[in-house]
Formats: structure tokens, sequence, C-alpha cells
């Protein structure tokens, strides 16, 4: 059995508040590749006796679920069946005040049906060096935000102040107004572009890491060594796809082109940009590549391109001068997502509840139709549907929701929850108003009255408004956002003919952004044009009071933390 503990709960913490506890199950095949164990049930026995929790993995084998401190027995009765072995797990662990992540993989599973907890053996030595140069080269890779997207990037070099150099795809920063390089959960600093290739797919960022000692620099393998990396060879990327930070994916070199390596290693969105080292040989741990690109258009895994590291020489050549020139870039780092989770619990219990008004976080104004999303609305828009079935359930079998086996609240753990839908952040949504225009209007009154039943002229539409920035002011200060996106915007006619494009605004704010304490919050847009003048909004104090009381219960938990 394996044994994990964080610290003994005291006594007098038996009724504390629920804790965080998010459940990891990866395990490594033979090919050395990472394999999530989806929908893997968990039951959680508290060792003091009581009920036990369950709990099952998504598709991408994690789980989130609260439990109260104590002590715990982690089993998994069903098991799952991989690479022709059935893994179970039996661990305890200890949960005191603070979150606690538990990882299932080769190394703490049991052997099937041993009650000793005899250990798996891993699958090839190779995975456990594959592990220790993902723990040692993780900290040369960033995330790359943008006000488009994101994607991932790594450092090519650091100067002794903390200013750092960062390779990524030029088609992840293409268009940007906005620059930010992540490399944790809670350090983020604003980016600059130093240098640009549009024909090869590369950019160089620079960007302020002091405030991150564990930052490092990746080593770039000779051009010679790149060359002549052997099809067949040993790879792996880290990257940020799909919103997960710091995710390893490996493969081989399927074949070694000119310019490219060609691959069936996974480049996912948000992958674009990361670097491709080499897993063994003269180059282990070293980047030979970029990853670029992924075809999925096959029936097969599909394959992706990795553009040689050797094809950014130029654009970084050009970058190194401005680096070495360019004064230092402010040190204030950057809001992020807070790391506390929304408690699940609360989540649940406003999707049962009956009256849910989502009237109450809307308004339009300046040709933009606003929502201001908090936890609670986002996911009672994506349940609502099964939740009105629920209810019609209960009323047919006069017995209440949580009673009839159809819970639509009783499983968080899905896809969403992990990339940010959850996250205690406040959204704002400014998307621009839909109208036809007079001529069209006229034209398609004129028509319809002639048509005896055939299609009349088509309707013509336009935005009234195209998105540029927005502001948000709490009693006259600026908040600064967490992510400030822009969204591509397209009208089409019926028959799906484009008539006009626009932007729409998303943008994420802290959870303490909007609250009754600022006396006035103030929206402020932009529109996308330079001589576009600003348009204001304040927000209504029911709005603010009802986005103020939905981050209760986050702000209950982060206050009985330690």
């Amino acid at each position: 059995m394996v044994a994990l503990t964080l610290g003994q709960a005291p006594a007098h913490q038996a009724a504390a508040l629920p804790v965080p506890v998010h459940v990891r199950a990866i395990l490594v095949d033979g090919q050395l590749n990472q394999k999530p164990a989806p929908r893997l049930e968990l039951r959680f026995a508290p060792m003091a006796g009581g009920a036990a929790a369950t709990a099952r993995t998504d598709f991408d084998g994690q789980a989130n679920l609260e439990l109260k401190p104590g002590q715990y027995t982690l089993t998994t009765p069903s098991g799952i069946d991989f690479d022709g072995q059935t893994y179970r797990w039996r661990i305890r662990f200890t949960i005191s005040t603070a979150p606690l992540t538990v990882t299932l993989s080769n190394d703490n599973a049991l052997t099937p049906g041993s009650p000793t907890g005899a250990r798996l053996t891993p699958p090839a030595p190779p995975a456990s060096n594959l592990e220790a140069q993902f723990q040692r080269l993780r900290s040369t890779v960033a995330t790359v935000w943008s006000d488009l997207g994101h994607g991932s990037g790594f450092i090519v070099a650091m100067h002794p102040n903390g200013m750092a150099m960062l390779l990524t795809n030029e088609h992840v920063v293409a268009g940007a107004h906005f620059l930010a390089v992540q490399t944790d959960a809670t350090h983020k600093a604003a980016a600059i572009l130093l240098s640009e290739d549009n024909d090869r797919d590369v950019a160089v960022l620079e960007a302020n890491l002091s405030a991150d000692p564990a930052v490092a620099a990746a080593k770039i393998a000779p051009a010679a060594e790149v060359a002549a990396e052997p099809e067949g060879a040993p790879v792996f990327t880290i990257g940020s796809p799909l919103s997960q930070e710091k995710v390893l994916t490996s493969g081989i070199i399927g074949k070694n082109e000119a310019h490219a390596f060609i691959s069936a290693i996974n480049v996912n969105h948000g992958n674009s940009g990361g670097p491709l080292f080499a897993a063994d040989g003269a180059t282990a741990g070293e980047v030979i590549g970029i990853t670029t690109f992924g075809d999925v258009t096959s029936s097969g895994p599909g394959i992706s391109g990795i553009i040689k590291i050797t094809e950014a020489d130029a654009v970084l050549r050009r970058a190194e001068a401005k680096f070495e020139s360019d004064p230092a870039l402010p040190l204030d780092p950057l809001p992020t997502v807070p790391t506390r989770p929304y408690p699940v619990d609360a989540l649940k219990k406003t999707v049962r509840q009956r009256r849910f008004d989502p009237q109450l976080y809307t308004f339009s104004f300046a040709g933009y139709d606003v929502v201001v999303a908090t936890p609670p609305l986002v996911y009672w828009r994506l349940t609502r549907g099964t939740a009105a079935i629920a209810q019609k359930i209960s009323r047919r079998r006069g017995s209440s929701p949580g009673d009839n086996g159809f819970d639509p609240a009783g499983d968080l753990r899905s896809w969403m929850q992990y990339t940010g839908e959850y996250a205690p952040v406040v959204w704002i949504e400014m998307t621009p108003r839909l109208t036809p225009t007079f001529t069209s209007l006229f034209l398609h009154s004129l028509t319809s009255g002639y048509t005896h039943g055939r299609a009349s002229r088509a309707v013509r539409r336009r935005f009234q408004a195209d998105f540029g920035r927005m502001e948000l002011e709490c009693g006259g200060e600026a908040i600064a956002p967490i992510s400030p996106g822009r969204i591509a915007e397209i009208a089409t006619s019926d028959n799906a003919q484009p008539q006009d494009a626009a932007f729409e605004g998303l943008y994420a704010y802290p959870p303490g952004a909007i609250s009754p304490a600022c006396g006035t919050v103030r929206v402020t847009v932009y529109g996308a044009g330079q001589d576009a003048s600003p348009q204001f909004h304040p927000l209504s104090p029911a709005l603010v009071n009802r986005v103020w009381e939905d981050f209760a219960p986050w702000r209950d938990a982060a206050a009985a933390a330690p």
C-alpha cells in the first residue's frame, strides 16, 4: 500500500470545510506515451469510519471532488485494462487543510488481486528517464497568451537581470494586440514581439521573467545533429494543449525532411510553438524542432509537422540584436486565474434552484449585447436542459430530483472543468448586435408579396459594432484583466454566404473585480477603428450585488484555508 501524508489533521478540524482533491490517473505504455485512464471508478473511504465518497475520472483521466480533513483510503474497485494488464490502486493519504493532488500511475499501481499492495514493474526503464527529462526541462517551457488565443513557447536565452527570449510559432502571435508569457500557475508577464518570419512560421518574444526563479533556457541542438536525426528516433514535446499546462507528449520521428520532421506525435491546439526534444542519443534533452501543425484529416491518429530548429536561425539572429539593446520590460506581474477552485457543491446547488434568472447578468449598449458571467451562470447555462428533464422526471415519479437516479449536477468531472469554464473568474462577453440593413429590409418587403411561396430576396445583415478593447473600472480604478480576448464573428446569409465580419470581446477578470465596495463599476468599450470614441456603461447595483454574491462560496472556502 502506498501512503501519501500531507500533515495530520487535528481533532478540532473534524467539522472543517471540505478541501479540494484532484485526482490524475495517467499510465505510460511500452512506447513511452502517456495515456489517461478514462472513466476510472474511484472510492474514498474515511479510515475513521463513515460513508465512502465516490467519483469517476473524465476522458482525460482527471477527477475533482471535495473531502473533509482526515485520513482516507483511495481504491479503484473496477480497475482499468491497459497494455495487456489490469491496473488497480489502493492508496492511503491524509488531508489537512490544503488542496491535495493524488496521481495514479504505473509506479503506484497494484498487481491484480494482490492484498499486499505489490507494485507493477514500470513498462520500460526509458519511461523513468523520460519522466526525469520532463521534470528537468519543464521549466524551459511557457504558455504564450494573446488576445486571439494561446500556444506554447520555450526559452532560448536568459539575461542575468531576468529578461528572457522565447521562441514560438508566428501564427500563435499573428495579429495580436496583447502578448503575455506564463511559466506556471502564478507567474505571468507581459511580452513583446522581437522578430518574426511568416514564411517559416517562427517568432521570437521578450519577457521579464525575473519573478520566477525556476525558469531556465533550453539547449538548442547543433545543426549537424539535427540534420542527422534518424527516422524512428524517440522524441517528446512539452506544451499546453487544450488549455492544460505543461503536458508531455512522446513519439518518434517518422520522416526527416529538409526543413521539417514528420511524426505521429500529437500536436493539439495549444501545443503549437512548443519545443521538440530528442529523447536519447547525443542530443537527448536538446531542442531539435518547433511543434507546428497537426493533420488529423485521415482516419488514423494523423501526423504532425515539426519545423526544424535550424529554420529559426535567421529570426533568432535578428531578435538577439534587439534583445541586447532593448531596455528591460516592467516587472509588474499580470493577474492569473486563482489556484483555488470554485466549490463544486455550490455549483450543484445553483443548478438545482428552481428560480435562476439569467437576465440579471445581461444588458445592451453601444451596439453590443453584454453578458457578465460567473461560474454559477456558466454551469447553469450548460446544464439547464438536463436539469429541466430531471424536474419533469421528479414530478412524474413523485420524488425529489436527487432520488430519481437522474442527477445532471452529480457529475462535474467534464472536460470543460479543466479548460477554465468553472474557474473562479468573472467573464465579460461583448457581442456586436446583428441587424438587417434598411435597404435589405425594404427590398425584402417589396418582393415578399410576389413570391407566392417561392424564396424571396435574402435579408442582408451587418454588425452594429466591431470590438477593439474593453476596460473595467472599480471606483474609478482600472482592473487588469486575466485574459483579454477577441473572437472573430462572421455574419452569413440563409445560404451560408458571408455578409459581414466583426470581433466580439471576451475578457476574464479576478473574482473580486466587481464588488459593492467599488461604489461604481463601469465598463468602457473601444471600437476596432483608431478614431473610435469610447462608450461607457455603468453596471446596475443589482448586477454588481449578484456577481458579488455568486462568489460568496469561493470566498468562504478561501477564508477557511490556512
